[in-house]
């Protein structure tokens, strides 16, 4: 293999480090569950690893189930397509004998199973029993016809009697429940109209109070439902119905919207669960898991959480079974250092490792910072690679995410009146740059904004198929915006979206020549005092000679994570009294460059009195690395700054700026990245 692409290798380990979002860039990361429940943890005190059973699915804050009673048609017809479109579960109870049920038993038995949804036991009839034996009928007929539906599945369902109905019965009814494996839902709360009253939910506050509570408490409440779109007594409209699943689906990041069965099975499983962890090798962990319960009914994945310390290279992390054959984790974007199993509720062994990208090789060795710089005894000359574009202290780096439409139509109007060029995140196939997508590609043809990958949609991936295509996608719909430019992009997952994958993230980023993106300064107006934060960062970066990096998102508009257009103004202004001093470019130029440099080194020799070869090796890919490097010649007293001539080893003359350093002349010019010999003539 050439040295070009062991090196281009070699990257893909030097960038294990730029791995995760920042809180900065990101927003805040979801809370955890905090409950005096005793909870399933473990942890490695010497590795740093935590790792526990999850209080709920997906380490969400509270579970939430929506019970849906008497198979009303309503529920089939409204409830079950709006619940499938939000991926939320609905436990439909339902009376298989009855004519509500069988009028639309087709869809019932397509349309519901399809859309992941799940059947109670609310009897037959919805009757009640004159006798014993009646009773067991109409429990166990309605369970055995739920579970011809349902083949292979857990036979542990949700159960309810029937509101209004008579039990005649000599038996306790706990007995039916334990023979025909039927639970009860705790906490359920009514939902009804107004005209209801208590103990019902009425109104949109008591639903969302409800719910928060919930949340706030890490506990497990049902809403249970009876005909949907006639507002009177234990029924409620449409419209409010609809209201209610919208407000929910914006609680999907702190809520799991769980059957009433799913989450009883996760309750008892959890309940009867052990964890052990413990690192086995540097970078690997091992993760037992003991639980008791009758797999037969306890079916419920458990999901197992871990924290890895955040020196990791969270990008190559991977988890395993117990053979080590690779299996899903799901990882929030805003909390990359927690990635999150599921599990069968059984006795098992997980690991979670990193996978080394360089698969066993030796890294080729990076030229010293030494030998950036060179000097030829003869003449005196010295050169050296700039540590930043043109002899800059610092570079700047401005990043718009979500492609919302301030971006293309406030946005990139003002950088042109500065002359500064941001770096755009795009999301193509959302519906904000679908609107403006005319304006968005004119942009990319007049060439001095930069774009990068935000993903297709910015909503995750639920699987490989989903994150080839959503990271894939995106690249290629930019590139085909930047023919013949160089492929390496910046990457950004998208806040808080979630991530199941069995490979490592590195394997996409690589395929995909993408630079996940290091912490940025969000500059949102929400988090108070943008512009001094800036100015005083500022400051720190000039001083330290550092890549300070910025985040936007909609800008002249504050609301959420926006900038008014006088502060966004007011950080250009600060901006252009350093461009001196300051390098404003794209992240990706300002990425390669860097890399550029690290992987660069200069020799020097003298072909006479006032002439000298300078070599420039660079070990970058010249396809992915093309951003000039600038170097620098620090000339001898007598040499004069505008008698120097530069030329490539094929005779062309290589443009050269003037400046002083130190108070001495200094001569700078680019070179390709590509390397070559130099040759530099004074007068």
């Amino acid at each position: 293999m050439n040295s070009t692409k062991i090196f281009a290798l070699l990257l893909g380990c030097l960038l294990m480090a730029r791995v995760r979002p920042s809180p900065a860039q990101e927003g805040p990361a979801p809370r955890e569950a905090q409950t005096a429940e005793p909870e399933p943890t473990a942890g490695d005190e010497k590795a740093k690893v935590v790792a526990k059973i999850a209080r709920w699915r997906d380490n969400k804050a509270a579970a939430v189930s929506l019970r849906f009673d008497d198979s009303h048609p309503s529920h089939i017809l409204i409830a079950v397509p709006l619940l499938t479109k939000h991926e939320m579960v609905g436990t439909f109870l339902i009376n298989p004998g009855n004519g509500t049920y069988r009028e639309y038993k087709d869809k019932w038995e397509t349309e519901a199973i399809q859309g992941g949804h799940e059947f109670g036991n609310h009897t037959m009839h919805h009757r009640g029993a004159k006798d014993d034996e009646e009773a067991d009928r109409e429990i166990g007929e309605c369970s055995e016809y739920i579970w011809r539906l349902f083949p292979g599945k857990s036979k542990l369902l949700a159960f309810r009697s029937g509101g209004g109905t008579t039990w005649n019965i000599k038996r306790p009814m706990a007995e039916y429940m334990q023979k025909w494996r039927l639970v009860h839902e705790p906490n359920s709360r009514g939902v009804a109209s107004p005209d209801a009253g208590p103990p019902y939910v009425v109104n949109m506050q008591m639903f969302r109070e409800r719910v928060e509570q919930a949340i706030t408490d890490c506990q497990w409440v049902t809403f249970y439902y009876h005909q949907i779109g006639v507002e009177k007594g234990l029924n409620i409209s449409a419209q409010t119905f609809r209201e209610q699943m919208n407000y929910l689906r914006s609680k999907r990041k702190e809520a799991w919207f769980g059957g009433i069965a799913q989450v009883h099975k996760y309750q008892e499983e959890r309940r009867r669960a052990k964890i052990a962890v413990q690192e086995i090798e540097p970078f690997k962990i091992k993760i037992d898991i003991a639980c008791e319960t009758d797999p037969t009914l306890y079916a419920q994945p458990l999901t197992v959480w871990a924290r890895l310390p955040q020196k990791w290279p969270l990008n190559d992390i991977q988890a395993l079974d117990a053979d080590g054959n690779p299996i899903p984790m799901r990882r929030r974007s805003d909390a990359w250092h927690e990635p999150m199993l599921s599990v069968p509720p059984t006795n098992g062994t997980y690991y979670i490792h990193v996978v080394d990208p360089l698969q066993g090789r030796t890294p080729p060795k990076l030229p010293e910072e030494s030998e950036r710089v060179v000097k030829d005894e003869a003449t005196g000359l010295e050169a050296t690679i700039c540590k930043w574009f043109d002899g800059r202290r610092a570079a700047l780096s401005l990043r718009f995410d979500d492609s919302h439409p301030t971006h293309i139509l406030k946005a990139v109007p003002i950088l042109r009146e500065y002359g500064f060029k941001g770096t755009f995140i795009i999301i193509p196939a959302g519906a904000s740059y679908q609107k403006h997508k005319t304006e968005w590609e004119a942009c990319a043809k007049q060439g001095d904004q930069e774009f990068g990958n935000h993903t297709m949609h910015h909503h995750g991936a639920k699987n490989d198929d989903e994150v080839e295509y959503e990271i894939g996608e995106c690249s290629r719909y930019i590139w085909s915006l930047f023919p013949n430019k160089s492929k390496l992009l910046t990457f950004c997952t998208g806040g808080g979206t979630t991530w199941t994958m069995t490979k490592p993230l590195r394997y996409w980023l690589d395929k995909y020549h993408l630079d996940p993106m290091a912490g940025a300064l969000s500059l949102a107006d929400v988090y108070g005092g943008r512009v001094k934060a800036f100015q005083d960062r500022l400051a720190i970066a000039l001083e330290k000679g550092e890549w300070m990096r910025t985040v936007y998102h909609q800008v002249g508009d504050p609301s959420g994570l926006g900038i008014s257009e006088e502060n966004f103004r007011a950080i250009q202004e600060i901006t252009k009294q350093h461009t001196g001093d300051l390098w404003v470019a794209g992240m990706a130029e300002i990425f390669k460059y860097q890399e550029e440099r690290k992987a660069s080194k200069l020799s020097i020799r003298s072909l006479g009195e006032r002439r000298v070869e300078i070599a420039l090796t660079c070990l970058t890919d010249k396809e992915l690395y093309d951003q000039p490097l600038t170097l620098q010649l620090t000339l001898p007293t007598d040499w004069e700054a505008g008698r120097i001539k530069v030329t490539d080893a094929g005779g062309k003359e290589i443009p050269t700026r003037a400046a002083a350093v130190g108070g001495r002349p200094v001569v700078r010019f680019d070179a390709p990245a590509v390397g070559g010999r130099l040759i530099v003539t004074g007068g």
